[in-house]
């Protein structure tokens, strides 16, 4: 091991990363490493021990996990290099919240944030990343200029658009890399946002509100929440960048209205833990799902979802649901719909006990069997575990082009086997 990077393997260092934000899947690595170069990582690799990285942990069934082997505290690598007119050059492990502190007091922002603002560059890089700006932006793997990647072979690899290893690491899942520093395009930052929550009477009415803001233009930001409040309450969250007015659509009445700064905004869920503090939801499991759908069957999927039992998304669960538009989604690993504003759908379970967390897993696979008949996606953070047939299938016609890039950037099968991707 290199001089910066440590390598643990007591108990209480092995405790902590055997278990992810859902708190369903139980595996115990045989050491963690915290990197301090991507040549730490690099040799740990060529030791041919099974490897995952391990960002925030914020996968839901296990999919940052592994027996035996090494786990990747992606921490160890958290600092943001470089912040110049048009690009930042960040660590794979820095979270969102570093880039955002280094950036705005240049006035920039990246593009696309998460909701959560603490999860990692890599990890939301490897999935895709995906927020309330989509519909102008795409994800955050679209906004990626150079990455630098060590492989399953323990090679130290730069990569821009245009090779295969940039095509097969970003929304790959981890499976032929690990992003150890990115390169990610900035844009003007607003210094502050007329920030509205406005309601709607249904599902219909919330959805056509969303797609209505969005072909308009008239908002940066759009999601929406369905939340239990006295029975479930549609509320559009519409955010004007610069704080410029914007009528509201569909009859929909205001019930917040203000601005704050940019900041504030994107730090309206404050930490994790203060998250789940707010929810009174600090306890596992957390078996949550998010799909993609074709406008044309989001309302009736949604309203399925809400028709099922209370029990199936706990007394603090909720939905997000929010447009996006595709023909700025290019990343090719990203399975989203043919659809031009396919609508991202999330459902947020907190379960009580393990009884529970069992039919909740049951509804997740309810939704996603929605969504497929519908010609919808998976948003491979979800816990929905698939067989290798069904990662197949989620692929579609990328799937070759992914099998042939694992046997060459990762010969030995040794990252990330979490997914269950690969037998």
């Amino acid at each position: 091991m290199g001089e910066s990077g440590v390598l643990h393997t007591d108990s209480a260092a092995l405790t902590r990363v055997s278990s992810d934000f859902g708190g369903m899947i139980r595996r115990r690595p045989d050491a963690v490493l915290v990197p301090g170069a991507a040549a730490d990582i690099a040799e740990v690799i060529r030791s041919g021990r099974p490897v995952t990285a391990r960002g925030r942990g914020h996968s839901t069934h296990g999919q940052s996990l592994v027996d035996g082997g090494v786990v990747i505290d992606m921490a160890g690598l958290g600092t943001v290099h470089r912040v110049e007119p048009g690009y930042a050059v960040i660590d794979g492990g820095a979270s969102w919240r570093t880039v955002l502190e280094a950036t705005l007091p240049h006035g920039l922002t990246p593009p696309v944030i998460t909701d959560f603002l603490d999860l990692s560059v890599g990890g939301t890089l490897s999935l895709g990343g995906i927020g309330g700006t989509s519909h102008r932006h795409g994800a955050q793997s679209d906004n990626v200029l150079e990455l630098e990647v060590v492989t399953g072979a323990g090679e130290i690899v730069t990569c821009s658009p245009g090779t295969d290893l940039f095509r097969a690491v970003l929304g790959g899942l981890g499976q032929c890399g690990i992003i150890t520093r990115a390169t990610i395009k900035l844009v003007a930052a607003p210094p502050t946002v007329l920030h509205r929550k406005i309601r709607y009477p249904d599902t219909a009415a919330l959805n056509a509100a969303q797609r209505d803001l969005v072909l308009s233009g008239q908002c940066d930001h759009v999601e929406g929440l369905i939340v239990q409040d006295g029975g479930w309450s549609h509320v559009l969250e519409a955010v004007s960048f610069g704080a410029e007015e914007f009528a509201v659509p569909g009859g929909g009445e205001i019930i917040r209205s203000e601005t704050v700064s940019y900041f504030d905004f994107l730090n309206r869920l404050g930490t994790e833990d203060e998250f789940l503090a707010t929810l009174s939801r600090r306890v596992q499991p957390r078996p949550w799902c998010t799909v993609f759908l074709p406008h044309t069957a989001i309302d009736a999927a949604v309203d399925a979802s809400l028709a099922r039992p209370l029990a199936e998304v706990g007394t603090a669960g909720g939905f997000l649901v929010y447009p996006i538009q595709r023909s700025v989604f290019n990343t090719p690993l990203l399975r989203v719909p043919e659809d031009p504003m396919p609508f991202q759908f999330s459902v947020f379970r907190y379960a009580d006990d393990d009884g529970d967390s069992a039919a909740m897993l049951a509804a997740n696979r309810a939704v996603y069997g929605l969504a497929l008949a519908a010609g919808g996606t998976l948003y491979p953070f979800a816990s929905v575990p698939l067989d290798h047939a069904g990662w197949q299938a989620h692929w579609g016609p990328h799937w070759e082009f992914l099998r042939a890039a694992r046997s060459s950037y990762d010969p030995a099968g040794i990252l990330n086997r979490g997914q269950g991707i690969f037998p």
